[in-house]
């Protein structure tokens, strides 16, 4: 079996990541907002292209003001570019890192996904000669492995077994 990754991370590390994870959500919460799905629906995107355009265009708007429409204020169209400008920084970390961590977690659960895969198959065939041991294994994680129907079947036949018992 082919093992691309072979780590144990320490639990010292995890913990120091999960504080500073929480110290970074606690930092920026008072500032950033949660929109829900329909709102993020609703929002223009601006991707890289438009980040050049809404530059030069506050850069224009701050030197000739007097074309503004009067609907809406300078200063807020400049915190928001500044907003923008400084989370774009952060926002391409917190992506990078997101990255990094979803392939680790891919490959370290492929690998594992596998490695079970195997056991199991292993199990059932020992199961399948009648080995005690093998047999009770393959009963405990079989229905992992049933179909949605199958799992409904197996817990209302069991739920009929224990009202027998009980009787």
């Amino acid at each position: 079996m082919k093992n691309d990754y072979s780590k144990v991370i320490p639990q010292e590390v995890i913990d120091k990541v999960k504080a500073k994870l929480l110290e970074c959500h606690t930092e920026l919460k008072p500032y950033c907002v949660e929109l829900s799905d329909a709102r993020r629906e609703e929002l223009p995107r601006l991707g890289s292209r438009n980040t050049g355009k809404v530059s030069s265009i506050t850069t224009e708007m701050n030197v000739a003001p007097e074309y503004a429409p009067p609907m809406f204020s300078l200063e807020e169209v400049n915190k928001d570019f500044k907003v923008l400008s400084e989370l774009s920084t952060v926002s391409l970390s917190i992506n990078n890192l997101q990255r990094m961590v979803d392939d680790t977690v891919i490959v370290a659960g492929s690998e594992a996904f596998d490695a079970c895969m195997d056991y199991y198959s292993s199990v059932k065939r020992f199961a399948v000669k009648n080995d005690p041991k093998a047999q009770a294994i393959f009963e405990r994680v079989s229905p992992l492995f049933a179909r949605p129907e199958q799992r409904k079947a197996n817990k209302e036949k069991k739920a009929a077994a224990k009202d027998a018992e009980k009787k």
